[in-house]
């Protein structure tokens, strides 16, 4: 299992918007990259964090022809600069779903 971390700055009254559209490439990723799906969250400052999951690190890095180029583009120009990632292996999932 591997996971990465997402941090994504906000342009202020975009919020709605970015969840719509990060909400599209989540659905994406999970039907037809390979991806198990990811979790947003907002933090105290208002920043927003993804936590997403995949198989394996090299499905995560694998090219992908993206279907969805509107979504991911209207997703890209709520932020007010590029995303941050940390890749993540997972040692011990102890999340209950």
């Amino acid at each position: 299992m591997f996971a990465v971390l997402y941090k994504f700055n906000v342009k202020s009254g975009e919020e709605e918007n970015f969840q719509k559209h990060w909400a599209e490439m989540t659905e994406e990723f999970t039907k037809i990259h390979g991806g198990l799906g990811s979790r947003l969250h907002q933090s105290d400052d208002g920043s927003l964090f993804a936590y997403a999951q995949w198989p394996n690190r090299e499905k995560w890095e694998e090219n992908k022809d993206i279907v969805n180029k509107t979504s991911l583009k209207a997703m890209q120009d709520c932020l007010k600069d590029p995303a941050a990632f940390i890749p993540l292996t997972i040692m011990k999932d102890m999340i209950i779903d």
